[in-house]
């Protein structure tokens, strides 16, 4: 059976516009506002002082040199054996490297 072409109104529209958006890119993680680029004196100070008293504190990372992304996470920091800088998130309970040359800003979160 074929439907007459004047039976399609405006108020089946929405529900084609639900399921369009559906099958639209959407994002995995939620945006970020980027910091501002913090010079290596006061990074370093806010790492002593975060390694020191072992602060939660929020650190935000440049992804690469030829882009402006960049992504952020949350926890206290340790070092390992290897004198590398490990910072535990509690959100994930996730251990990760930190490599000090790509932290953008730091911000205690107390």
């Amino acid at each position: 059976m074929q439907m007459p072409f004047n039976f399609i109104n405006h108020a089946s529209e929405p529900q084609v516009t639900t399921k369009l958006n559906f099958f639209k890119p959407t994002t995995k993680h939620a945006k970020v506002t980027r910091e501002r680029q913090m010079h290596a004196e006061e990074i370093i100070t806010r790492l002593e002082a975060a390694l020191d008293a072992r602060l939660d504190i929020t650190i935000q990372f440049n992804v690469s040199f030829y882009t402006e992304n960049v992504y952020q996470l949350s926890g206290y920091l340790t070092l390992s054996n290897n004198e590398q800088l490990i910072l535990h998130s509690h959100d994930y309970k996730v251990s990760t490297i930190v490599w000090p040359t790509s932290i953008r800003y730091i911000a205690f979160n107390n």
